[in-house]
């Protein structure tokens, strides 16, 4: 949900409120003329994006950048050489009709332009919210446009595959970036450029601070796009919480753990399974299956 008009505070990484999309009879109108590709009519290949690997610490030197990852889900947004504007996911999924705003905030690109960004929602607070976001799709798309007015999402944009029909998939980070602060600058208000950095400092400051993230990026300055290749470096925010193990579940070859968390409430919550090693299983077994004495 979005603040009511007036109360919604802002963010240093990301603008939200309750100007963040059209007003909402306008918008709703603008989105009856959406240009759609109908499915089994004409062809459509979905964008592979480039992907990232995990890491311990942020990497640093002169030729890192940094950017935050937010709680979000991978958006790639085009809109073809005929204007036609398509949303996909990681996966190639189309999310277009899930997310009428950021089709509608398409249709201001130059044809035959890519860009590559987290899809993200925010709080009343302006922390992105990833359950609100899991609840968009877990909506019919047929009722996208109340959601979308209700609970609008924003594509935090950080790269550009291509751009009025010239490939930047060669051109290193910096000039890619260049070209998409170019075309991003007051072009939609759901359309936000990402925050970057080459300070390792404030990434790590990011990392233990910023509401909302997930973890930091950390890119080549002179690094290519390179579609499917894991050569961004992704660093996760640690997050650590006193569980109970309330029981085990599986065999001996894929033993879990069965978690669970106590609330507020001081009720034990399920939390979820945790796998363990075959070792640690047999030693817990052994110890389990000990008879117990009665008590007196």
């Amino acid at each position: 949900m979005v603040k009511s008009e007036g109360s919604a505070r802002p963010n240093q990484y990301f603008s939200f409120g309750p100007d963040a999309v059209p007003e909402r009879t306008t918008y709703l109108a603008c989105d009856r003329h959406l240009p759609r590709i109908r499915s089994g009519v004409v062809s459509y290949e979905p964008p592979v994006p480039m992907l990232s690997q995990l890491a311990s610490r942020v990497p640093t030197g002169a030729q890192w950048l940094y950017e935050p990852k937010f709680d979000g889900f991978r958006g790639l947004l085009s809109r073809s050489s005929d204007g036609l504007v398509r949303l996909t996911s990681r996966q190639g999924k189309d999310l277009t009709d899930w997310f009428p705003e950021l089709a509608q905030a398409g249709k201001c690109l130059p044809q035959s332009t890519v860009l590559d960004g987290e899809i993200v929602v925010a709080d009343e607070e302006g922390r992105a919210d990833f359950g609100a976001l899991q609840r968009r799709l877990g909506v019919a798309s047929r009722r996208s446009l109340q959601t979308a007015a209700s609970c609008p999402a924003i594509l935090l944009v950080f790269d550009m595959l291509e751009c009025a029909g010239t490939n930047l998939k060669q051109l290193p980070l910096v000039e890619r970036r260049h070209r998409l602060e170019d075309v991003l600058h007051d072009l939609h208000p759901c359309l936000q450029l990402i925050l970057q950095t080459s300070d390792p400092n404030q990434a790590s400051e990011w990392l233990g601070e910023v509401p909302g993230l997930e973890g930091v990026v950390a890119k080549r300055a002179d690094g290519r796009y390179r579609p499917g290749r894991r050569e961004w470096i992704k660093v996760k925010r640690r997050r650590t919480a006193d569980c109970v193990v309330v029981g085990l579940a599986g065999d001996e070859s894929a033993p879990m753990l069965v978690l669970a968390l106590r609330h507020l409430d001081g009720e034990l919550h399920h939390l979820g399974r945790l796998g363990m090693s075959s070792v640690i299983f047999d030693a817990r077994a052994r110890f389990i299956s000990q008879p117990v004495a009665e008590c007196p």
